[in-house]
């Protein structure tokens, strides 16, 4: 009788062990399988934080071509108004001479001279001196 007490308690045993051994098998693969995933995760987070600083490094290079450009637009701005100004005062130093006093005055001679050809009049038809603008 000991025997199959014996017997009973190492088939016992060996069952035991068995289930032990398909429980660690168990937890071995999903401590396996999560390794995966955390090595995974990890990958990925190397890899996301990876494309966040070549996209800080390109936002960089991006806001330096765009200081850049601004810089450039404003120097041409600036050369462009220059040089309009000094247009506009050559222009001012080439109608200015002229005085208000004067028969080539442009409101007074210049639309004289046009009113009078456009119609065909000479000066001499006219009894005295003509001025269109009062």
């Amino acid at each position: 009788m000991a025997d199959k007490g014996n017997n009973q308690i190492v088939l016992e045993s060996k069952m035991l062990f068995s289930e032990l051994g398909y429980f660690t098998a168990k937890a071995q693969e999903k401590r396996d399988r999560f390794s995966e995933e955390i090595i995974a995760a990890m990958s990925l987070k190397i890899e996301i934080e990876a494309l966040v600083t070549a996209r800080n490094n390109l936002d960089q290079v991006a806001r330096a071509k765009i200081d850049k450009a601004r810089q450039w637009l404003n120097q041409k701005t600036d050369e462009f108004k220059t040089e309009e100004d000094s247009h506009e005062n050559k222009g001012r130093n080439i109608t200015m001479p002229i005085s208000s006093n004067s028969k080539l005055n442009f409101f007074q001679g210049g639309t004289e001279q046009l009113v009078n050809t456009a119609l065909g009049i000479s000066e001499d038809t006219l009894p005295g001196s003509w001025n269109p603008m009062p």
